[in-house]
């Protein structure tokens, strides 16, 4: 799945809040475009293969020389002279949704982004706490800016849903026709202050403050007055007196990580700032900006929530009183904080890109190594994937005997819960399965009863058969003709025999990836011996004429290498070839490299780096036994079992 999320070109705040929401959608594996001409910085915590930046200025906002005041006369020159460029945004901006296969536009909030959606018959989602209409009324006033508000307001009218978020009132969104409201979107701290103020050299008993006021900086703090009193440090991103306790951040600091050990933040009213500060508990002293009506919504937010604070003028700002500000910031308990709801907006976002679209079911894989995710439906032999995505588990690592270890079951518990959080978005047609390691575990009924409990969804374990032919189903789907398969997982590698669409024959090798390395570690001749063994299985089988498959995490990533790829692109991956030269050369390179050094060549799942090595070994051992040494190509299919699994429930339903 991929979404475009369109940002207000207008100070940092937009930006942020859109990267909290970016971030939770990378979390179950969608693709995001950020169309912005905003700092690069800003996103610098993104996933990189699941983020992408587009810089696009739809939108400025309004144009300020400084925090404090709007300049109406440029702002409404800049609207028009945005508006005389309409047409040709229109087009740019819809030939992109068009070209890129967009699923959804999400925007905060530059009116045309809805248009443009429209255009492009993609739906699209609104969020904010107030649209532009609400802000230029005030700001610009007159009946001049009349024509340009109706432009703008007709814009707006475009989006299919707007998402309200706290510090808003129905008259600041009044533009979008359907409304829903939210609670908090922004970035969150997962820091603690013991560990933060450590690392910053400052001792429990110091007030620590952090000013913050904006990209355009210019406060009217006396910054001098503050350094002066005792036992204070003031960090800001702004320069100031050359005092000791001053310290400058650099404008890509992480700010939210900071908030955890900070007594007081500094700062003007803005969303951003204030919703991160509500979220972690740190108290507040703030001023208002000239004439913007989106202060009065900030306050009175401030106050319904009780949230500890104090407000004050810029003029008071200026002079205030020290003493007697830190007093209260003494005498202040930071509050215990408020939950985010940055997982309920984007499953929000989710639902919506799904509203007309055919019923479709969940899947998910839950392998030694990894968890495989799709959404998908069936059509007769086909599977069309709306969305697929796979994180690294490693339930299977470190396994002893029969029992999954502590951490691996953390590890999938934690992916399960994003994957199933974000599926109930689009369906209620969940499922469920596990393979190898799940088979071998005596403990796998802790992960059954807590997904019994939690999410109200059966774990089904595969039996090896069941396994090997969701894999054979899988390559069938998508290659035609005599195919000799082999899903390499962490467990165990399945192999079948393909004729006319149908398994005739099936084999579960308990050659793993993770097996391999929990047996065997660094002792290549001994685990090399161990695979040679189970080929052995393999050995009766009549494989004229078939061609060679591979289907896993380990072949993709190889293909995706062997293409040079920045970012992992499954249409290419899928119908490669990784001949019988390219495994030999590729088994040759990798033992010469570091993990870290193999991990930057690959754009899907680095953590695999270790695994490849092993894996490309035991590649080229099946492809000799498929067609002889030295020769012989294998096909890679980046439709793995989840499209298999699909497959069987069907051939299951019809048989009941």
């Amino acid at each position: 799945m991929k979404v475009a999320i369109y940002i207000s070109n207008h100070g940092y705040g937009h930006a942020t809040r859109m990267a909290a929401l970016a971030q939770t959608l990378n979390e179950a594996g969608i693709v995001c475009w950020l169309c912005t001409d905003r700092p690069a910085f800003l996103f610098a915590g993104l996933d990189p293969q699941l983020t992408l930046q587009r810089r696009v200025s739809l939108d400025f906002g309004l144009v300020q020389h400084g925090w404090r005041t709007a300049d109406a006369t440029a702002t409404l020159a800049g609207l028009n002279e945005l508006w005389s460029r309409r047409e040709d945004l229109l087009a740019t901006e819809a030939a992109f949704l068009r070209r890129e296969r967009i699923d959804l536009v999400v925007g905060d909030i530059p009116p045309l982004a809805f248009e443009a959606a429209a255009r492009a018959g993609v739906p699209s989602v609104a969020m904010s706490n107030f649209d532009w209409p609400f802000i230029y009324r005030n700001v610009l006033g007159g009946v001049k800016a009349e024509q340009a508000l109706a432009r703008v307001e007709r814009a707006c009218a475009h989006a299919g849903l707007a998402l309200r978020l706290p510090f808003s009132s129905r008259r600041s969104m009044a533009s979008f026709p359907r409304i829903e409201s939210f609670g908090l979107l922004t970035r969150k701290a997962n820091t603690r202050r013991a560990s933060v103020r450590r690392q910053l050299g400052v001792s429990d008993d110091t007030l620590l403050v952090l000013a913050l006021f904006g990209g355009m900086g210019g406060s009217t703090v006396d910054f001098a007055a503050l350094c002066a009193q005792p036992n204070v440090q003031v960090l800001a991103v702004e320069a100031g007196p050359p005092a000791d306790n001053y310290r400058v951040l650099p404008r890509s600091a992480d700010l939210p990580s900071l908030l955890p050990a900070v007594d007081l933040v500094l700062t003007k009213l803005g969303y951003s700032t204030l919703a991160e500060c509500v979220v972690a508990g740190a108290p507040l002293l703030c001023t208002h900006r000239d004439s913007q009506p989106e202060d009065v919504l900030l306050s009175d937010g401030l106050r319904e929530m009780n949230h500890p604070h104090q407000l004050v003028s810029p003029s008071e700002l200026a002079g205030l009183d020290w003493p007697q500000a830190l007093d209260w910031v003494r005498r202040t308990k930071r509050s215990r904080g408020r939950a985010t709801a940055n997982r309920e907006v984007a499953r929000r976002c989710v639902r919506h890109a799904f509203e007309n679209r055919p019923p479709i079911q969940a899947v998910l894989d839950v392998g030694s190594n990894n968890i495989l995710l799709l959404w998908g439906r069936r059509e007769g032999e086909r599977i069309v994937a709306d969305h697929r995505a796979s994180a690294v588990s490693a339930l299977g690592r470190g396994m002893r005997g029969d029992r999954l270890t502590t951490a691996g079951l953390r590890r999938t518990r934690r992916i399960l819960d994003r994957y199933i959080a974000m599926s109930r978005a689009v369906t209620d047609d969940i499922h469920v399965y596990a393979t190898s390691a799940a088979r071998e575990a005596a403990n796998i009924g802790e992960l059954a009863d807590w997904l019994r409990r939690r999410h109200g969804v059966a774990l089904r374990i595969l039996s090896e058969e069941e396994e090997a032919r969701c894999g054979g189903l899988a390559a069938a789907s998508a290659f035609a003709g005599r195919l000799f398969t082999f899903d390499i997982g962490g467990g165990s590698t399945e192999c079948t025999l393909v004729e006319d669409g149908e398994v005739v024959r099936w084999a579960s090798l308990p050659v793993g990836l993770r097996r391999l390395e929990s047996m065997f570690g660094a002792d290549g001749q001994a685990r090399r011996d161990y695979m040679r063994l189970h080929l052995e299985a393999l050995v009766d089988w009549n494989l004229d004429n078939a061609r060679p498959v591979g289907l896993g995490g380990t072949v993709c990533n190889l293909a995706a290498v062997k293409l040079g790829q920045v970012r992992y692109a499954a249409d290419a991956v899928h119908g490669s070839q990784l001949s019988a030269a390219d495994l030999t050369r590729y088994s040759r390179e990798l033992c010469a490299m570091r993990d870290a050094d193999i991990a930057r060549l690959m754009p899907f799942e680095p953590s695999r780096a270790r695994l490849v090595r092993v894996g490309v070994e035991w590649m080229a051992m099946l492809l000799m036994r498929a067609t002889g040494e030295g020769r012989g190509a294998i096909a890679v299919c980046d439709r793995g079992m989840p499209f298999g699994y699909l497959m069987l429930l069907g051939r299951e339903a019809t048989t009941l």
